[in-house]
Formats: C-alpha cells, sequence, structure tokens
C-alpha cells in the first residue's frame, strides 16, 4: 500500500538503517515513526524529487532548524495543500519551523503539534511570536501530548550489542547531550566529582566557559550493535530547570541507559519527574551533589551485591517502557487516521493580485472581493 504519510527530517543528512551516521535522537525517532507506520521519511534536499511525485494525507514536520533548505522543501506542502500538516518536537523552546511559517504565511491554515510538553509548559517567546498577524499559539490547532522520548528504547540493541567492544569491563560515569543553559547551575554541583562529559567540540567551549569540570570525550557512537554508551557503568541525569516544575517524560538518556544497562544517577531536583514518571528507581540512585555521587558510586564499587540488585531494578521497567513505547506508536497511528474537513484554501496569488489591486483602486472598485 502506497504511504500516505510523508515525514520531513530538518537534519539535511540521510539517515542509515542502522543509525551509524546518526547521533542525533530526533532523526532516530523520525525514522522508528515511519518503520512502524509504513510512512515515507525525507531528510536530505536530494530526496524531494521523488517525494514530489506522490501524494500525501499527512505531513510532520519534525524539529526546526535554520540550516534546512526549506524553500526547496516547501513545493512539497504546495503540492499537497489538502494535507493536514503536523509539526513534532521533543523539546519545550524550539523555535517554529521556517517550512512551518511558509505554510502558514501562503495558505493560512493551522497545522497540528506533538510534543513531550504541554502547550500551557512550552517557551511563550515561541508561541507569541507574531505570524500573519496571529500568534503562532493561535496557528496550532490541535496539541497532542506524548513521549516521543522513549521510542529510542530497543532491548534487543542491548542484545545485539557486542561486549567489550573497546575496553574489559563496563566503568566510569558520564553525561552526554548537547550544551543546555537551564542545567549549567545544577551541574556546577557536581564539580567535585570526576565524570566525563561526551559532547561535540563545539559544545566544549560552552561547557568550560560556564565552568563545568569535567574530562571531555567525543560523541557517542549510536550504531546500532556498537553504541559505545554500552562501556560506561553509571551516568548522572540532568534535566532543565524549566523541566523540575513542568513534567515532560524521561529524557531520551534515561532510555537509552537503560537498553544498554548503564545505572542511573538522578540529580535530586529531578524528583518530580522521576515520581510522576512511574518507574521503579531506587532512592539511593537519587543524589545532591558530587560528593554524594562520588560516595555512592564508590560504595557500589566495593559490593557487587548492591550493584546488581540496583541495575536488576532498573531492568525491572523494561515492560512498562515497552507499553508505553507501543502506546505512543498507536496514539500516532490513530493521529493519522483523521482527516480534517478543510475549508477552501486561499490562494496566494491571489492575496497577491488583491493587494495591488486595492492599492491602486478605489473603494466602489474594490467592493467586488469583499
Amino acid at each position: 500500500m502506497k504511504s500516505e504519510i510523508l515525514i520531513i527530517e530538518c537534519k539535511e543528512a540521510k539517515i542509515r538503517e542502522d543509525f551509524s551516521n546518526m547521533s542525533v535522537v530526533h532523526c532516530r525517532n523520525s525514522f522508528i515513526i515511519a518503520s512502524y507506520l509504513g510512512a515515507d521519511l525525507i531528510s536530505h534536499e536530494t530526496e524531494i524529487e521523488n517525494t514530489l511525485k506522490k501524494s500525501y494525507s499527512h505531513i510532520v514536520c519534525c524539529y526546526a532548524s535554520g540550516y534546512m533548505m526549506y524553500k526547496k522543501y516547501f513545493k512539497i506542502l504546495e503540492k499537497n495543500k489538502n494535507a493536514d500538516i503536523f509539526w513534532l518536537v521533543n523539546d519545550h523552546k524550539v523555535h517554529d519551523s521556517p517550512l512551518l511559517r511558509m505554510w502558514i504565511e501562503k495558505y493560512q491554515i493551522k497545522y497540528d503539534m506533538i510534543s513531550n510538553n504541554n502547550r500551557n509548559a512550552y517557551d511563550l517567546g515561541v508561541l507569541n511570536y507574531i505570524l500573519s498577524g496571529k500568534k503562532i499559539n493561535e496557528w496550532i490547532e490541535n496539541w497532542y501530548v506524548l513521549n516521543l522520548n522513549c521510542l529510542i528504547f530497543d532491548i534487543s540493541t542491548k542484545r545485539r550489542v557486542k561486549k567489550n567492544l573497546f575496553q574489559e569491563s563496563k566503568e566510569d560515569c558520564i553525561y552526554y547531550g548537547t550544551y543546555r543553559q537551564d542545567r549549567i547551575l545544577d551541574m556546577l554541583d557536581y564539580n567535585s566529582f570526576d565524570y566525563c562529559i561526551s559532547t561535540s567540540k563545539k559544545n566544549v567551549s560552552k561547557y568550560k566557559q560556564s565552568g563545568v569540570l569535567a574530562r571531555y570525550i567525543k560523541k557517542l557512537d549510536w550504531q546500532i550493535g556498537n553504541e559505545t554508551l554500552y562501556n560506561f557503568k553509571y551516568s548522572i541525569y540532568f534535566e532543565d530547570s524549566h523541566t523540575h516544575t513542568n513534567y515532560a517524560f524521561m529524557g531520551n538518556r534515561y532510555y537509552e541507559c537503560i537498553m544498554l544497562d548503564v545505572l542511573v544517577f538522578f540529580d535530586y531536583r529531578c524528583r518530580q519527574t522521576i515520581e510522576k514518571s512511574g518507574y521503579r528507581i531506587s532512592e539511593f540512585c537519587i543524589v545532591k551533589n558530587g560528593e554524594d555521587l562520588r560516595n555512592k558510586i564508590s560504595l557500589l564499587e566495593s559490593n557487587r551485591l548492591e550493584y546488581e540488585q540496583l541495575i536488576n531494578l532498573q531492568r525491572s521497567n523494561y515492560e512498562l517502557i515497552l507499553k508505553e513505547k507501543e502506546f505512543v506508536l498507536r496514539s500516532l497511528k490513530n493521529i493519522f487516521e483523521i482527516k480534517k474537513e478543510r475549508t477552501q484554501i486561499k490562494d496566494y496569488d491571489f492575496l497577491i493580485k488583491r493587494k495591488v489591486l486595492r492599492s491602486n483602486a478605489n473603494t466602489k472598485q474594490l467592493s467586488i472581493f469583499d
């Protein structure tokens, strides 16, 4: 059956099936969603030509990027004017996509949001931005809240991973990901602890300038079966200060650590997220600073039984996470089975013509357009 759903990624890189070229989690999520739905996925401008040969009932624009060649991609939306349009994003302050701005400016048609965050928890600076006479928030019709982060969870990956890929045994503690200003104050409390931060080169200087002390290493490899996160024994979990009071599910890092048997410690300020997640997490794994974390890891290093009990408790969440993942995928399928009844689409060329005529004609002549 020919797909009627198109997912447009903004990364400008073709996504390999084994994720050997892709560390960005929202791109991996898009691949997982497309595979489940049997949807088409486009993530590079060279794929536009073939995509234009097809017609779609639903088009999903993922995340946003100023580097995306959005004018070229907009041809796809123009060809599918009657498609239902969606914005999918697992963050609370990503700016709206230039692709969606063009859609609003040309057709004045609302789109739907699929997000980890509730509407009232999304960044007001983004939602209150004025576009074509209205706030972005007013252009978003339906707002669906789903745990997009759990989509990355795959325990078959854990079974396939090559043990001792780079070292004799699992060791060390890691934090990984892009630089997030809203996490820095929390991270500074852990400067007394010796741990790694895996991030891109451009982010290392940002962390250092913010005063975060750690050993900086290159970005992790996410090729299925070769995930270098597997080599680490522990991870420290930080979240944005905004998320301390605005629940947005566990971050993707939690699910990646669980599926690769990395024991997760949480900064104590993440307590609301821990409680609302419903997962089994030991109080022992909640820490208040670097000294606390160092002492607890030292205890586990000298007590293998205690470590095994904690890692088994973490593994006990497998079934719950898999059910949650299946719920999210089925919910997406249900959302895309709905087709909106569209009112007549305003034609952009007509609107421009009308504007020109109004500037050159008198009120009586213009009455034929009103």
